[in-house]
């Protein structure tokens, strides 16, 4: 199971969010594979069919850097906010930072990064944003080593502007925040699941509801199309899991059922379970010409899309580290390439790790033993 990583690699108020994805326990749903049903493979797929997305020249949408013409400093105050998962030993490990404007001038932040309290070296990532009074920006994510200790201590920076109320700029170059502690964990054992490829039961039922031509589905294809204009690419596919995120709320079914409903239903009403998130992604990929498949475990749920073979994994990683910055891309490998996984239900972006998964040193694994079920969509 594969991983592509990338090494790399005046009131300041600092607020820490540890971010581990949903709650295990409350995502752990039953899955219904009937016991009495074949597990005979039902439908292999066609190469013939098999899409995948393309790298354009992704335009970053910085905001103009004022130029400085004020000596003096006219002052501003901003609060910071971080998000992160508990990194692993001997791995790379993410941090999301968000920056509020709490004063009264604008300001402008055009690099933020992480510097180890103990150690030399210093991870430093190019920004561009003009943040306005009371408002906030999500900066994005910015990587670091890991190393094989119980806890890390970094210290948090940006690079800022501030206007004066003439509107005159004083660049204040680096900034540092308070050091901030955050311990870590050893990788995961590798668990080596038995899989099932496309059982007639389940590739009817599942195949029966990804719907890319249903309306809502069309016009979510098409504002991401819009936005990253072009052939199917890989931005749109990036576009589309940022967008299910903050589109559909996570919600169990009733106690006692395991109700499946097509992408229509569940975008209209905002809400669904961990199958409904991934049939809503598999249809939205669909949508804009991918080629996406499902994964089941006994108790989750979550799509996947084709991403071509593994000659391909330089050119797509590096476009997503153009779109999100420096951060891991997990995906699944098998005789017709790899497969990049999104799990809306979990994950920070896409391409990040699944419910019940977990990294290891050289890729991820499930965190238990698992019957995992993959359900292609047939090409239609």
């Amino acid at each position: 199971m594969g991983k592509k990583g990338f090494i790399l690699l005046v009131a300041l108020i600092g607020i820490l969010v540890y971010i581990g994805g949903q709650n295990p326990e409350i995502l752990q749903e039953k899955i219904p594979i009937p016991a009495d049903r074949s597990m005979e493979t039902a439908y292999e797929l066609d190469t013939q069919t098999l899409t995948y997305p393309q790298v354009n020249i992704l335009d970053q949408k910085y905001d103009e850097k004022p130029t400085q013409s004020n000596i003096l400093s006219p002052g501003y105050s901003i609060s910071s906010a971080y998000s992160y998962g508990e990194p692993v030993r001997k791995n790379t490990g993410m941090l999301k930072m968000t920056i509020t404007n709490t004063g009264n001038s604008e300001i402008y932040v055009y690099g933020y990064g992480l510097r180890p309290a103990s150690g030399s070296g210093i991870f430093d990532f190019e920004s561009g944003y003009l943040i306005p009074p009371g408002e906030q920006k999500e900066l994005g994510y910015a990587c670091f080593d890991v190393p094989d200790k119980m806890t890390i201590k970094l210290e948090p920076f940006i690079k800022i502007m501030a206007a004066s109320e003439s509107g005159k700029w004083h660049d204040y170059g680096m900034q540092n925040f308070d050091t901030i502690e955050i311990k870590t964990r050893a990788a995961a054992a590798e668990v080596n699941p038995q899989y099932t490829y496309n059982p007639a039961y389940l590739f009817e039922k599942i195949n029966s509801l990804v719907n890319s031509s249903d309306p809502q589905v069309r016009s979510k294809a098409a504002k991401a199309a819009k936005e990253y204009p072009g052939k199917y690419n890989i931005y749109q596919v990036c576009a589309l899991y940022d967008n299910l995120i903050e589109d559909v709320d996570y919600i169990s079914d009733p106690r006692g059922s395991d109700y499946w409903v097509g992408p229509g239903e569940t975008l209209e009403i905002g809400a669904g379970d961990c199958d409904d998130y991934a049939i809503t992604m598999a249809s939205l990929v669909e949508a804009i010409g991918g080629t996406s498949r499902i994964y089941l475990t006994e108790t989750h749920a979550y799509a996947a899309v084709y991403i071509g073979t593994e000659e391909d994994l330089d050119r797509i990683s590096g476009a997503m580290e153009q779109y999100y910055g420096c951060v891991p891309i997990y995906y699944a490998t098998d005789k017709y390439g790899c497969w990049l996984l999104l799990d809306p239900s979990a994950g920070m972006y896409a391409g990040s790790l699944p419910v019940e998964t977990a990294p290891t040193e050289n890729g991820w694994t499930y965190t238990r033993q698992t019957n995992v079920t993959v359900i292609d969509i047939a090409a239609r």
